[in-house]
């Protein structure tokens, strides 16, 4: 009950408590490099590949931004400026991940 009561007042509502995979005091672990270091991830890594590994690590934890990040650093580019259309093409990978079959 206690636990219940905490998860929803807690983290709900202040928005800027760290997330339960970092530890508080881990600044570098919350970064995707330092979540990909974690991970056992190597930097040369094939961008959906290095997502899917920390997918398995973090579960859902590893979001759709982290690979629309993964894959436009190893196009040397930053995430906002990934096409829309291969945006779209990412996004329905990652959800085809959670939902086979859609």
């Amino acid at each position: 009950m206690r636990e219940a009561e905490s998860a929803r007042s807690g983290n709900a509502s202040s928005g800027n408590q760290p997330g339960p995979a970092a530890p508080v005091g881990d600044a570098a672990a919350r970064t995707l490099a330092g979540r990909l270091a974690v991970a056992g991830i190597e930097g040369h890594a094939d961008p959906v590949q290095a997502w899917r590994r920390l997918r398995e690590v973090e579960g859902r934890r590893a979001t759709l931004v982290d690979l629309y990040q993964l894959v436009a650093a190893s196009q040397g580019m930053a995430a906002h400026q990934l096409p829309p259309e291969q945006r779209r093409r990412l996004a329905g990978f990652a959800v085809s991940q959670d939902l086979p079959g859609c």
